[in-house]
């Protein structure tokens, strides 16, 4: 029996009975064997349902298309689409079998904007790669071997739990190890996985920096991450061509056997540890001299490469007696408490890696001791008092709402990890730290991190219990969690205000020892009442990727007695960490991108590369958090922050931006790369930036000149090493022309004044900085274009008459377009604007000559504009707007003047009457857009003589509140203007929707038409849908419920 086949037959049968080759011979038992239930055998034969007239008939459809049933299969399979790719001509076809090859092969290119993209490509599918199955790996952790998806592998090892490889990725449990009976690796005499999952955070931040500093050179590293999920903990890396017989540097069995057998390996070992400021020294039974610690290994892969692994180690541990100072001997704690490597890298003398450990066997191992033993008193007896100290004198600041709170955190603690404060200290931190907003934040952020340790062993616990992959369990802790930080109730306030074990705060002691005050511990003291629970809430979403339903979310944040539940969760997911060169790559790639869009456009979408810079942005501070003293990380940190304040109409905004700017350029950068001319010469632009902004925005004369001068003098050395090393930066700081923009409409956006008071600002300091002002001049070189030339009152003083004249003097021979606002035109700058001879496009508003009326004073500015008249011959675009002094007197003598005008506007100019019309009319031979507005003045007759007159070549023609005339113009406009294609009538009261329908109706080369529209209301309606008939809302309102 066929139980797909298809019975078909055209002779008239019993619908449902078998026919054809299928027809049974009886109807007995053995017609089963003919049985087909899949079979189609209906057919109508009927003459009245062949010949039914419906809307599908022939007669209906025309000449439709038919679709045949294999078009409609098709349509089920891999459609063609006219311009989209196929998948099989782009590289994401290409199956990845070996990470480690592809990505190595990636390094080996020139540095470029494709590498970087090919990097950011490769990292974040490995990531996602490494997530995806190390979901299912946990999920899978309690069912049977043979049930299991990906099954565990024997891969050797001394490190204990199960380990896993899939797809090139080799998975591995980070838990405690028993290193001998009754002893764990991390926990002493029990197990604490707790701590080894530190000390995979530690594998993470030694792979950075040998990373960053080896640079794709000689020693290569894997691709790693870490996967946290349902309270586990994955650590996945690529697999890579080595084995126990490739080790050329460190050990792989504990120390029985050190190797320092290849003298390249060993050179660059000790280069890049004395960047990172390690200590070379004997390590294990062999005691061989080495660099870095004893259990780091280097291998000389079967591919010919060099690779690193094991990377925990690498920075010296604290010395734990400091802090912990009740105790008298050291644990094992310095197998996870590591100094952080900006302190390291801060210390007179370089720091051992094994301090304090059995793998040390030096002659001098007392000494390298001693040596972590005073890092450990700095970090304790200097940089945590000197930061309390600096908080505290700050002065009290709201940095309400809750998601600029943690902004605020996030900064917060990168400049601690830039000054080598490890975040187990904040705790400490916050209970010392008077500034009671700056104390908000950190208790936030110390009871987020506590309820993240209680989730994550919750979260593990209900895997263990229910041994199975389910979300549900998950959601209800999450919702219970939520409600013991939200409700206010008898049982939650004595949770937060109780010192009894089990208690918040007795739990956060234990967490982060010290890190309440005597007040805090007051038992009748509710802890909520000093921190955010916002804050709280939005902190454990991140670290534990709890997914909350956006609008929920919403509601919470803009309400005070919002309470999130299990209905607003949408499910808990898995976190990832993994190396800087992932977040580095990326932000990169979308850094790059951004400049794309804005050197492609002369007139940028700013909200779209607002949203690309904002991504740019958040990636990279990502980065910047694993890597706080990272240079290159830095750098694309400031050049996105940059262009971020170069598209922002906030002030406020953009001087926050620049001030964060300038303090991680304080703090991050190194004093022997602050002269690198890349680095210098942005935060040259940006204090100038702040220079401009203090100055046209503020009263704050004193920091307008500080700026000035620490502008000048980062720009005089940058620039001094690399006269080029602003190419990458000037586009986002100066109204800047290139090559591939032609001038472009006037652009009245804030950050486009700003360009131009930044332009003002450089003017200024290149007059008192003269070996700035060769380098500088071939930027000015290529400004052709200033919009929105205003001296905004806070600068008046500073930029005077002669301070406009002696700018404008810059740009005499080339500049084509200038819009000008508010300006005393005075006969200094008068002059200096009229020998802008190759200006072609002219734009004033609400000028005005000085109020203090000397001799050669200009009521009229007649001759203000009988000099650019004269001065620039090649004007051919001329907007006058909002001006009361302007009247039929400033033109006598000029109207010829205007037979150049291409473009023409005349808007809000009260005193200009008829006269002028009439007498500028016959000049307007080459007219192609001219725009009246806002005039009280104008009559039909001139405006008639105007448009019969004009030629017409007229394309753009906008009349807007002239309140005099009449439909004789809409006529007009009819009979002589037909090509016209742009076309404004609007708030003109003598105007009758007649007349502008009928423009409509007869002008068929109009595309774009703005006229006055009189609105109806619109009676909406809905079907009936037992009849479907049509019904008013009236109708619906009074029966539909009956």
């Amino acid at each position: 029996m066929d139980p797909y086949g298809v019975g078909y037959t055209s002779q008239e049968v019993d619908p449902y009975h078998p026919s054809g080759s299928e027809k049974s011979t009886s109807s007995g038992s053995s017609g089963s064997s003919s049985y087909n239930p899949n079979a189609v055998v209906y057919s109508s034969n009927s003459e009245s349902e062949r010949k039914l007239n419906n809307i599908y008939s022939l007669e209906h459809d025309g000449n439709v298309h038919f679709t045949t049933q294999e078009e409609q299969e098709e349509a089920w399979s891999d459609l063609f689409v006219r311009g989209l790719k196929n998948i099989e001509d782009t590289d994401l076809s290409r199956e990845i079998t070996h990470w480690n090859e592809l990505f190595q092969k990636i390094l080996d290119l020139e540095e470029s904007d494709e590498r970087s993209k090919k990097l950011a490509t490769i990292a974040n599918d490995f990531v996602y790669c490494a997530d995806t199955f190390g979901k299912i790996i946990i999920s899978e952790l309690h069912s049977p071997l043979e049930q299991k998806t990906i099954k565990p592998v024997n891969i050797g090892g001394v490190a204990g739990g199960l380990k896993f490889k899939i797809q090139d990725i080799i998975f591995k449990f980070v838990i405690d190890t028993e290193i001998r009976e009754g002893v764990w690796m991390y926990g002493d005499n029990k197990r604490a996985d707790g701590f080894a999952q530190k000390s995979a955070n530690h594998e993470i931040k030694g792979l950075n920096h040998f990373m960053e500093i080896s640079n794709g050179g000689l020693i290569r590293f894997p691709l790693m991450a870490i996967i946290d999920y349902r309270g586990y903990r994955l650590l996945a890396i690529s697999q890579l061509p080595i084995d126990k017989t490739t080790i050329v540097y460190g050990s792989c069995d504990a120390g029985k056997t050190v190797h320092n057998s290849d003298p390249l390996i060993s050179q660059e070992m000790e280069r890049i540890s004395k960047i990172l400021n390690l200590r070379g020294h004997t390590v294990g039974l062999t005691q061989t001299f080495i660099y870095g610690p004893g259990d780091i290994e280097v291998h000389k892969g079967t591919d010919g490469r060099y690779y690193m692994i094991d990377f925990a180690r690498i920075f010296p541990p604290e010395y734990p007696l400091v802090y912990q100072n009740q105790k008298d001997t050291i644990g094992r704690e310095i197998f996870y408490q590591m100094l952080r490597p900006e302190l390291v890298a801060k210390c007179d003398t370089p720091l051992s890696s094994d301090a304090f450990s059995g793998w040390q066997t030096s002659l001098f191992e007392e000494g390298l001791n001693r040596d972590v033993v005073r890092a450990t008193n700095i970090l304790h007896n200097e940089m945590i008092p000197t930061i309390i100290h600096n908080i505290n004198m700050k002065p009290e600041t709201d940095y309400s709402p809750s998601r600029h709170k943690v902004f605020e955190i996030m900064k917060i603690l990168n400049i601690f990890h830039s000054m080598g404060i490890n975040n187990r200290y904040i705790g400490s931190l916050a209970s010392q730290i008077t500034n009671k907003s700056i104390r908000e934040l950190l208790l936030s952020e110390v009871v987020g991190r506590v309820w993240k340790r209680i989730i994550r062993s919750k979260l593990r616990r209900i895997m263990d219990i229910t041994r199975r992959p389910s979300e549900e369990p998950y959601k209800v802790l999450i919702d219970e969690v939520f409600a013991m930080i939200l409700k206010q109730e008898p049982e939650q306030i004595e949770f937060w205000s109780s010192m009894e074990k089990g208690s918040f705060k007795h739990i956060a002691l234990q967490v982060y020892p010290r890190c309440l005050s005597q007040s805090d511990m007051n038992a009748e003291y509710d802890l909520r009442q000093c921190i955010d629970v916002k804050v709280v809430i939005l902190r454990l979403r991140k670290f534990l990727n709890i997914n909350i339903n956006e609008s929920s979310l919403n509601q919470f944040l803009e309400s005070n007695d919002y309470v999130l539940g299990i209905q607003d969760i949408v499910d808990v997911g898995s976190t990832v960490k993994y190396s800087c060169i992932v977040d580095y790559s990326h932000g990169s790639q979308l850094l790059t991108h951004t400049k794309d869009i804005l050197r492609s456009s002369s007139t940028p979408n700013p909200l779209e590369v607002d949203r690309w810079i904002s991504n740019t942005g958040e990636i990279l501070n990502e980065a910047i958090r694993q890597m706080p003293r990272s240079f290159k990380v830095l750098l694309k940190l400031l050049q996105a922050s940059h262009v971020k304040v170069s598209i922002t109409n906030d002030h406020m905004k953009a001087t926050r931006i620049l001030i964060v700017g300038v303090v991680m350029h304080q703090m991050s950068v190194s004093n022997e790369m602050r002269s690198h001319p890349d680095i210098a010469s942005l935060i040259g632009l940006i204090h100038l930036q702040l220079a401009t902004i203090y100055l046209f925005h503020s009263d704050l004369d004193r920091e307008f000149k500080e700026e000035l001068v620490d502008a000048k003098k980062l720009l005089e050395v940058a620039l001094e090493k690399d006269p080029n090393c602003l190419d990458e930066y000037i586009l986002e700081t100066l109204p800047l022309f290139t090559s591939q923009h032609s001038v472009v409409p006037v652009r009245h956006e804030s950050y486009q004044k700003r360009k131009v008071h930044n332009l003002l600002t450089l003017v200024y300091m290149l007059n008192s900085s003269p070996s700035l002002q060769k380098p500088i001049q071939k930027y000015l070189n290529q400004i052709k274009q200033i919009d929105n030339f205003e001296i905004l009152p806070h600068a008046e003083s500073l930029f005077d008459c002669k301070q406009i004249s002696k700018f404008f003097q810059n740009f005499q021979n080339q500049l084509e377009s200038l819009s000008i606002q508010k300006l005393t035109i005075s006969s200094l700058v008068r002059e200096s604007l009229a020998k802008l001879s190759n200006l072609r496009i002219l734009s004033v508003s609400d000028i005005s000559p000085p109020s203090h009326k000397p001799e050669d004073t200009d009521p009229s500015l007649h001759l203000f504009f009988s000099s650019i008249f004269q001065g620039c011959p090649l004007i051919s675009s001329l907007s006058i707007t909002s001006n009361k002094l302007v009247n039929d007197h400033t033109f006598e003598g000029l109207h010829h003047h205007f037979s150049r005008l291409k473009y023409l506007e005349l808007s809000k100019l009260p005193l200009l009457t008829d006269v002028t019309l009439t007498n500028i009319a016959p000049h307007l031979t080459n007219l192609q857009s001219l725009s009246l507005n806002n005039s009280k003045e104008y009559t039909d007759t001139a405006m008639t003589l105007l448009l019969r007159t004009i030629s017409k070549t007229l394309e753009t023609l906008h009349v807007d509140h002239l309140t005099l005339i009449t439909d004789q113009i809409c006529q007009v406009i009819i009979d002589c203007h037909p090509n016209i294609s742009d076309l404004t009538l609007t708030n003109c009261i003598g105007f009758t929707t007649n007349a502008t329908e009928n423009i409509a109706n007869k002008l068929s080369n109009l595309k774009i038409y703005d006229r006055v529209k009189i609105s109806t209301p619109h009676t909406y309606k809905i079907f009936n849908l037992r009849t479907l008939e049509t019904i008013s809302i009236e109708q619906f309102n009074t029966t539909a419920f009956e």
